[in-house]
C-alpha cells in the first residue's frame, strides 16, 4: 500500500497570537460555532495576468478597458466544479458552507468548536482582554491529507486585533505647532490649482477601509471649521461593523484629510471588526461593490506577521480591483525601515503588494512668508518619544518586500542602499512627521482624543488618505477630458510617466535624509519612493494637457452641500474579454506542473491520499501520484473555460504507468477525459475521452501525449468543461501507480 502523510501545515499561515495582557479562561464551549473564511483560488490566472498587462500597457487596444465585477467573476471566479467539491468535502466533516458567488474570494464555513478542533488539530480557548471576551486557538492549525490541497489560507480562528495603525502624535517640544490646515495642504501639494478650476472630487467615490467606528459630529465639526462643503458620507457596515474604540482617531483622520483635499467627493466608510477575517471581508466587499474608483487604507501589519498565505489572499483581491480599474493607496507604516518593530528590516502589508500604491512619509516645510511648498525630507525620529512605540524610532515605511518580486513598472530602478531585486516600497510619499503634522478634530476619548477636539497628528496614516483624495481630484479631471480618461491602478501609470517626463511631475525629495536606514537620492529611493504629490502637474501629465492655474482674483467658491441623498454610481459595463485568437497561444490550465500544490486542481481519493508528491516527477519537484493501493479510485481535475473562438486546443501532458501486475488482463487503468459541467457545478456527461491505458501498457519511463481537442470541444465554445485524470485498480495484492506531470492546454 502506498504511504501517505497524515498532517499538513498550511504553508505561510500566521495566526494572530493573544495580546500580552490576555487572560486565558480555558477551553471554549465545544458547542459554540466558529465562522471561518477559506480562500478560494481564481481560475484562468494566466489569462488574468494577460488581461492586466494589456489593460495597463499604453498603446494596447485594451488599455484601460476595465471589467465590471460580473464580467470578472464570470471569467476568473473559482469554478463551480471546484466550489461544489469543496462544499461536499467539508460537509462530510461537519461544516456548514455559505458560498456567495457575488463575493467569490471566500467560502464562508462554520462549525462547532469541537469540529474546528478535530479538523485543524488545535484547541480553541476563550480569553479576556480589557474586560471583553475573545477567542483564539492553542497550537498551529494543521489539516489531514484530504484537505491539504483545498486550503491555502483560512481565517477566523481568532477575533484578536490583527491590523494596527496609530496616528503619530507630536513631541511635546513642538506643542506650539497647531498643524497644517486644509488650505495649507492644498497649496503645498498643488490641489489648490485643481480646486480653483472647480475640480473638487464631485462625482468621485473614495472607499475607506476602517476597523473602528467614528463620531460623525467630529467630522462635521471639522468640515464646518474649515468651510469644506460638498460631498457625502455613507457608512457600509461589514460583518456587523464595530464600535468606537482606540482606532476611532484613525477613521476620523482618514475622513478629515479626505475632505481637506477633495471636499466634493463621496466617502464610503467600510467599517468591520479588527480581525483578519473582518479585514479580508472589507476588501472583498469593496471590489465586488465596485462603487469607488479610489480606496485608502491606513491599517496594516508587517509582512512577516501577516504571513505569505494572507498576503496572497489580499493580492488576489487587489488583482480583481486592478482589473476593475480601482486605485488602492496604503500607508507604508510609521516604523521606518523596521516595520515589525524589531531590529530586522521589514515592510508593511498591504503597502508591499504590487497592485497597491504604498505611501511613505516625509517632513514637510512651508515657506514662512508665502505658505508655499518649500522643502521635504524623509521622516525619521529617534527621540525617546519616537521610540515609545517603535524601538528603532519613528519614520516613513520603506524597504524590500520579503514576499513579492520586483514588478515590471519598477524594472531598471537602482535605489540607494540595495542591489537586491524585490518589490520596492514605498511608491510615493507625503507629509507624515507629527512635528509637521495635520490639524484634525477628534473627541473620542477611547482613542486618546480630548474634549477640546483639536489635535495635531502625523503618520503615513495621514499620507495615504491625502494621496487617495488627491487622486479623486485627478480622476474627476481626467473624466472631463475629450475623450474621457481613467486612472485605474496607479503604479503602472505613474512610474513610466515620471520616467519619461521632461520636467518633474512630483516633488523629488533631495539627498541627505533617511527613513532610519534607507537614504533619499535623486529619483526613486526606498525612503520616499518617487516623491511627493504635485497634484495639478500630475493631472496635466496624465491628460497630456497642463492644468491652468486659477485666476489671481477671488477664487471660485466650492460647491455647497447637496440636498439630495447620496447617489450611487453605476459603473459602465465593458465587454467580457476573451482569449486572443491570434499571436501567442493562451494557456488554459493553471499549475500544470503541480509545483504550487493542488490549487486549483480538485482531487478525490478513495484512500484519502494527497495526490501530489515528489515520488516520481517528470520535471520539477512534484507530480500527480494516482493509486498504488488496492481497490483505488483516485481522480484529479481542473475546470477551464473553452475560448469563444479558436483554431486549435492543444492538450499536452506526460504520464507514466508503473505496475506490479503480470498477465494480459486490463485490471488497473489510467483514463484521461473531458467532462461537461452541470448547472449546479457537478460533473456532467463525458464530452470526449483522450486516453485509456491499462496495466498492460505499463511504461519504464514517462511518455508524452499531445492531442488537438478543437473538434471535440467546438460545440462547447465559451462554456466551462473539466479535464479529469482518473486512476483505478482492482482488489488484488499486486497493484499499479499512475503519474501525471507537465499538463498544458494551449488555445490558438
Amino acid at each position: 500500500a502506498r504511504a501517505g502523510v497524515l498532517l499538513h501545515q498550511i504553508a505561510g499561515l500566521v495566526v494572530t497570537p493573544p495580546p500580552t495582557n490576555a487572560v486565558d479562561l480555558g477551553a471554549m464551549d465545544t458547542s459554540q460555532r466558529v465562522a471561518l473564511n477559506i480562500t478560494l483560488p481564481w481560475q484562468n490566472t494566466a489569462a488574468l495576468q494577460s488581461f492586466l498587462k494589456a489593460a495597463y500597457t499604453p498603446g494596447s487596444p485594451s488599455y484601460h478597458q476595465f471589467m465590471t465585477p460580473g464580467a470578472f467573476r464570470a471569467r476568473f471566479a473559482p469554478s463551480a466544479y471546484f466550489v461544489r467539491q469543496a462544499i461536499a468535502l467539508l460537509a462530510e466533516i461537519g461544516f456548514t458552507s455559505d458560498y456567495n458567488p457575488e463575493t467569490p474570494t471566500f467560502l464562508n464555513v462554520s462549525a462547532p468548536a469541537a469540529t474546528i478542533e478535530q479538523t485543524f488539530h488545535i484547541q480553541m480557548h476563550t480569553y479576556m482582554v480589557d474586560g471583553v471576551k475573545h477567542f483564539g486557538p492553542v497550537g498551529m492549525p494543521q489539516v489531514d491529507a484530504s484537505l491539504a490541497g483545498l486550503i491555502s489560507n483560512v481565517t477566523g480562528f481568532d477575533d484578536f486585533q490583527a491590523s494596527h495603525t496609530t496616528p503619530a502624535l507630536p513631541d511635546a517640544a513642538n506643542a506650539t505647532f497647531t498643524g497644517y490646515t486644509p488650505a495649507q495642504l492644498q497649496k503645498a501639494y498643488g490641489a489648490d490649482t485643481l480646486l480653483g478650476q472647480n475640480i473638487t472630487g464631485t462625482g468621485q467615490s473614495i472607499a475607506f477601509v476602517e476597523l473602528a467606528n467614528y463620531n460623525p459630529d467630529d467630522v462635521a465639526h471639522y468640515r464646518t471649521q474649515y468651510n469644506l462643503t460638498g460631498g457625502t458620507v455613507t457608512n457600509v457596515p461589514v460583518d456587523g461593523g464595530t464600535k468606537l474604540g482606540a482606532g476611532s482617531i484613525e477613521v476620523e483622520l482618514d475622513m478629515e484629510v479626505g475632505f481637506a483635499l477633495a471636499p466634493g467627493a463621496n466617502q464610503l466608510i467600510y467599517i468591520g471588526p479588527n480581525s483578519t477575517k473582518g479585514l479580508n471581508d472589507i476588501y472583498s466587499q469593496i471590489v465586488n461593490d465596485d462603487k469607488a474608483t479610489v480606496v485608502s487604507t491606513s491599517w496594516g501589519l508587517c509582512e512577516t506577521q501577516t504571513g505569505s498565505a494572507e498576503t496572497q489572499t489580499l493580492d488576489q483581491i487587489f488583482q480583481q480591483g486592478a482589473a476593475e480599474g480601482i486605485a488602492f493607496f496604503a500607508a507604508a507604516g510609521d516604523s521606518g525601515a523596521y516595520d515589525c518593530n524589531s531590529t530586522a528590516l521589514a515592510v508593511d502589508s498591504p503597502a508591499s503588494d504590487p497592485y497597491v500604491t504604498g505611501v511613505g512619509g516625509t517632513s514637510l516645510k512651508l515657506d514662512p512668508t508665502t505658505g508655499a511648498y518649500s522643502t521635504e525630507q524623509a521622516w525619521s525620529c529617534v527621540t525617546a518619544v519616537c521610540k515609545r512605540n517603535h524601538p528603532e524610532g519613528s519614520g516613513g515605511g520603506g524597504g524590500l518586500s520579503a514576499y513579492f518580486g520586483k514588478p515590471t513598472y519598477q524594472a531598471g530602478l537602482t535605489p540607494p542602499d540595495t542591489t537586491l531585486s524585490a518589490r520596492f516600497v514605498p511608491d510615493v510619499s507625503a507629509d507624515a512627521d507629527p512635528a509637521t503634522g495635520y490639524a484634525i478634530y477628534c473627541t473620542v476619548t477611547a482613542s486618546g482624543c480630548t474634549a477640546a477636539g483639536n489635535l495635531v497628528v502625523g503618520g503615513t496614516s495621514a499620507a495615504a488618505p491625502l494621496w487617495a483624495a488627491g487622486s479623486a481630484l485627478i480622476t474627476q479631471y481626467l473624466a472631463q477630458q475629450t475623450p474621457p480618461l481613467t486612472l485605474g491602478n496607479f503604479n503602472p501609470v505613474l512610474y513610466p510617466l515620471e520616467s519619461a517626463a521632461a520636467t518633474p511631475i512630483l516633488h523629488d525629495v533631495p539627498s541627505g535624509s533617511t527613513n532610519l536606514f534607507y537614504h533619499t537620492g535623486p529619483g526613486y529611493d526606498l525612503a520616499t519612493g518617487l516623491g511627493t504629490p504635485a497634484f495639478a502637474t500630475l493631472a496635466g501629465a496624465l491628460a497630456n494637457k497642463p492644468v491652468q492655474p486659477p485666476p489671481t482674483s477671488t477664487p471660485t467658491p466650492l460647491p455647497t452641500v447637496a440636498s439630495t441623498p447620496n447617489p450611487t454610481s453605476t459603473p459602465a459595463a465593458v465587454p467580457t474579454a476573451t482569449p486572443p485568437t491570434t499571436g501567442s497561444p493562451v494557456q488554459l490550465i493553471d499549475n500544470g506542473g503541480f509545483e504550487n500544490g493542488l490549487v486549483p486542481w480538485v482531487q478525490s481519493s478513495s484512500g484519502n491520499y494527497y495526490l501530489i508528491d515528489n515520488a516520481l516527477p517528470h520535471t520539477g519537484q512534484f507530480s500527480v501520484d494516482l493509486c498504488g493501493y488496492a481497490s483505488c479510485t483516485d481522480t484529479i481535475g481542473q475546470q477551464f473555460q473553452v475560448p469563444a473562438q479558436f483554431t486549435a486546443l492543444t492538450l499536452n501532458y506526460d504520464w507514466n504507468l508503473v505496475t506490479n501486475k503480470s498477465g494480459s488482463n486490463c485490471s488497473d487503468s489510467l483514463t484521461v477525459a473531458i467532462f461537461a459541467v452541470n448547472a449546479d457545478g457537478s460533473l456532467g456527461p463525458r464530452v470526449t475521452q483522450v486516453q485509456h491505458s491499462c496495466n498492460t501498457d505499463a511504461t519504464s519511463a514517462f511518455k508524452h501525449t499531445t492531442t488537438n481537442l478543437a473538434t471535440a470541444l467546438q460545440s462547447f465554445a465559451g462554456q466551462q468543461v473539466v479535464l479529469v485524470f482518473t486512476g483505478q485498480t482492482d482488489n488484488g495484492t499486486n497493484t499499479s501507480r499512475m503519474f501525471i506531470d507537465d499538463v498544458s492546454l494551449l488555445a490558438s
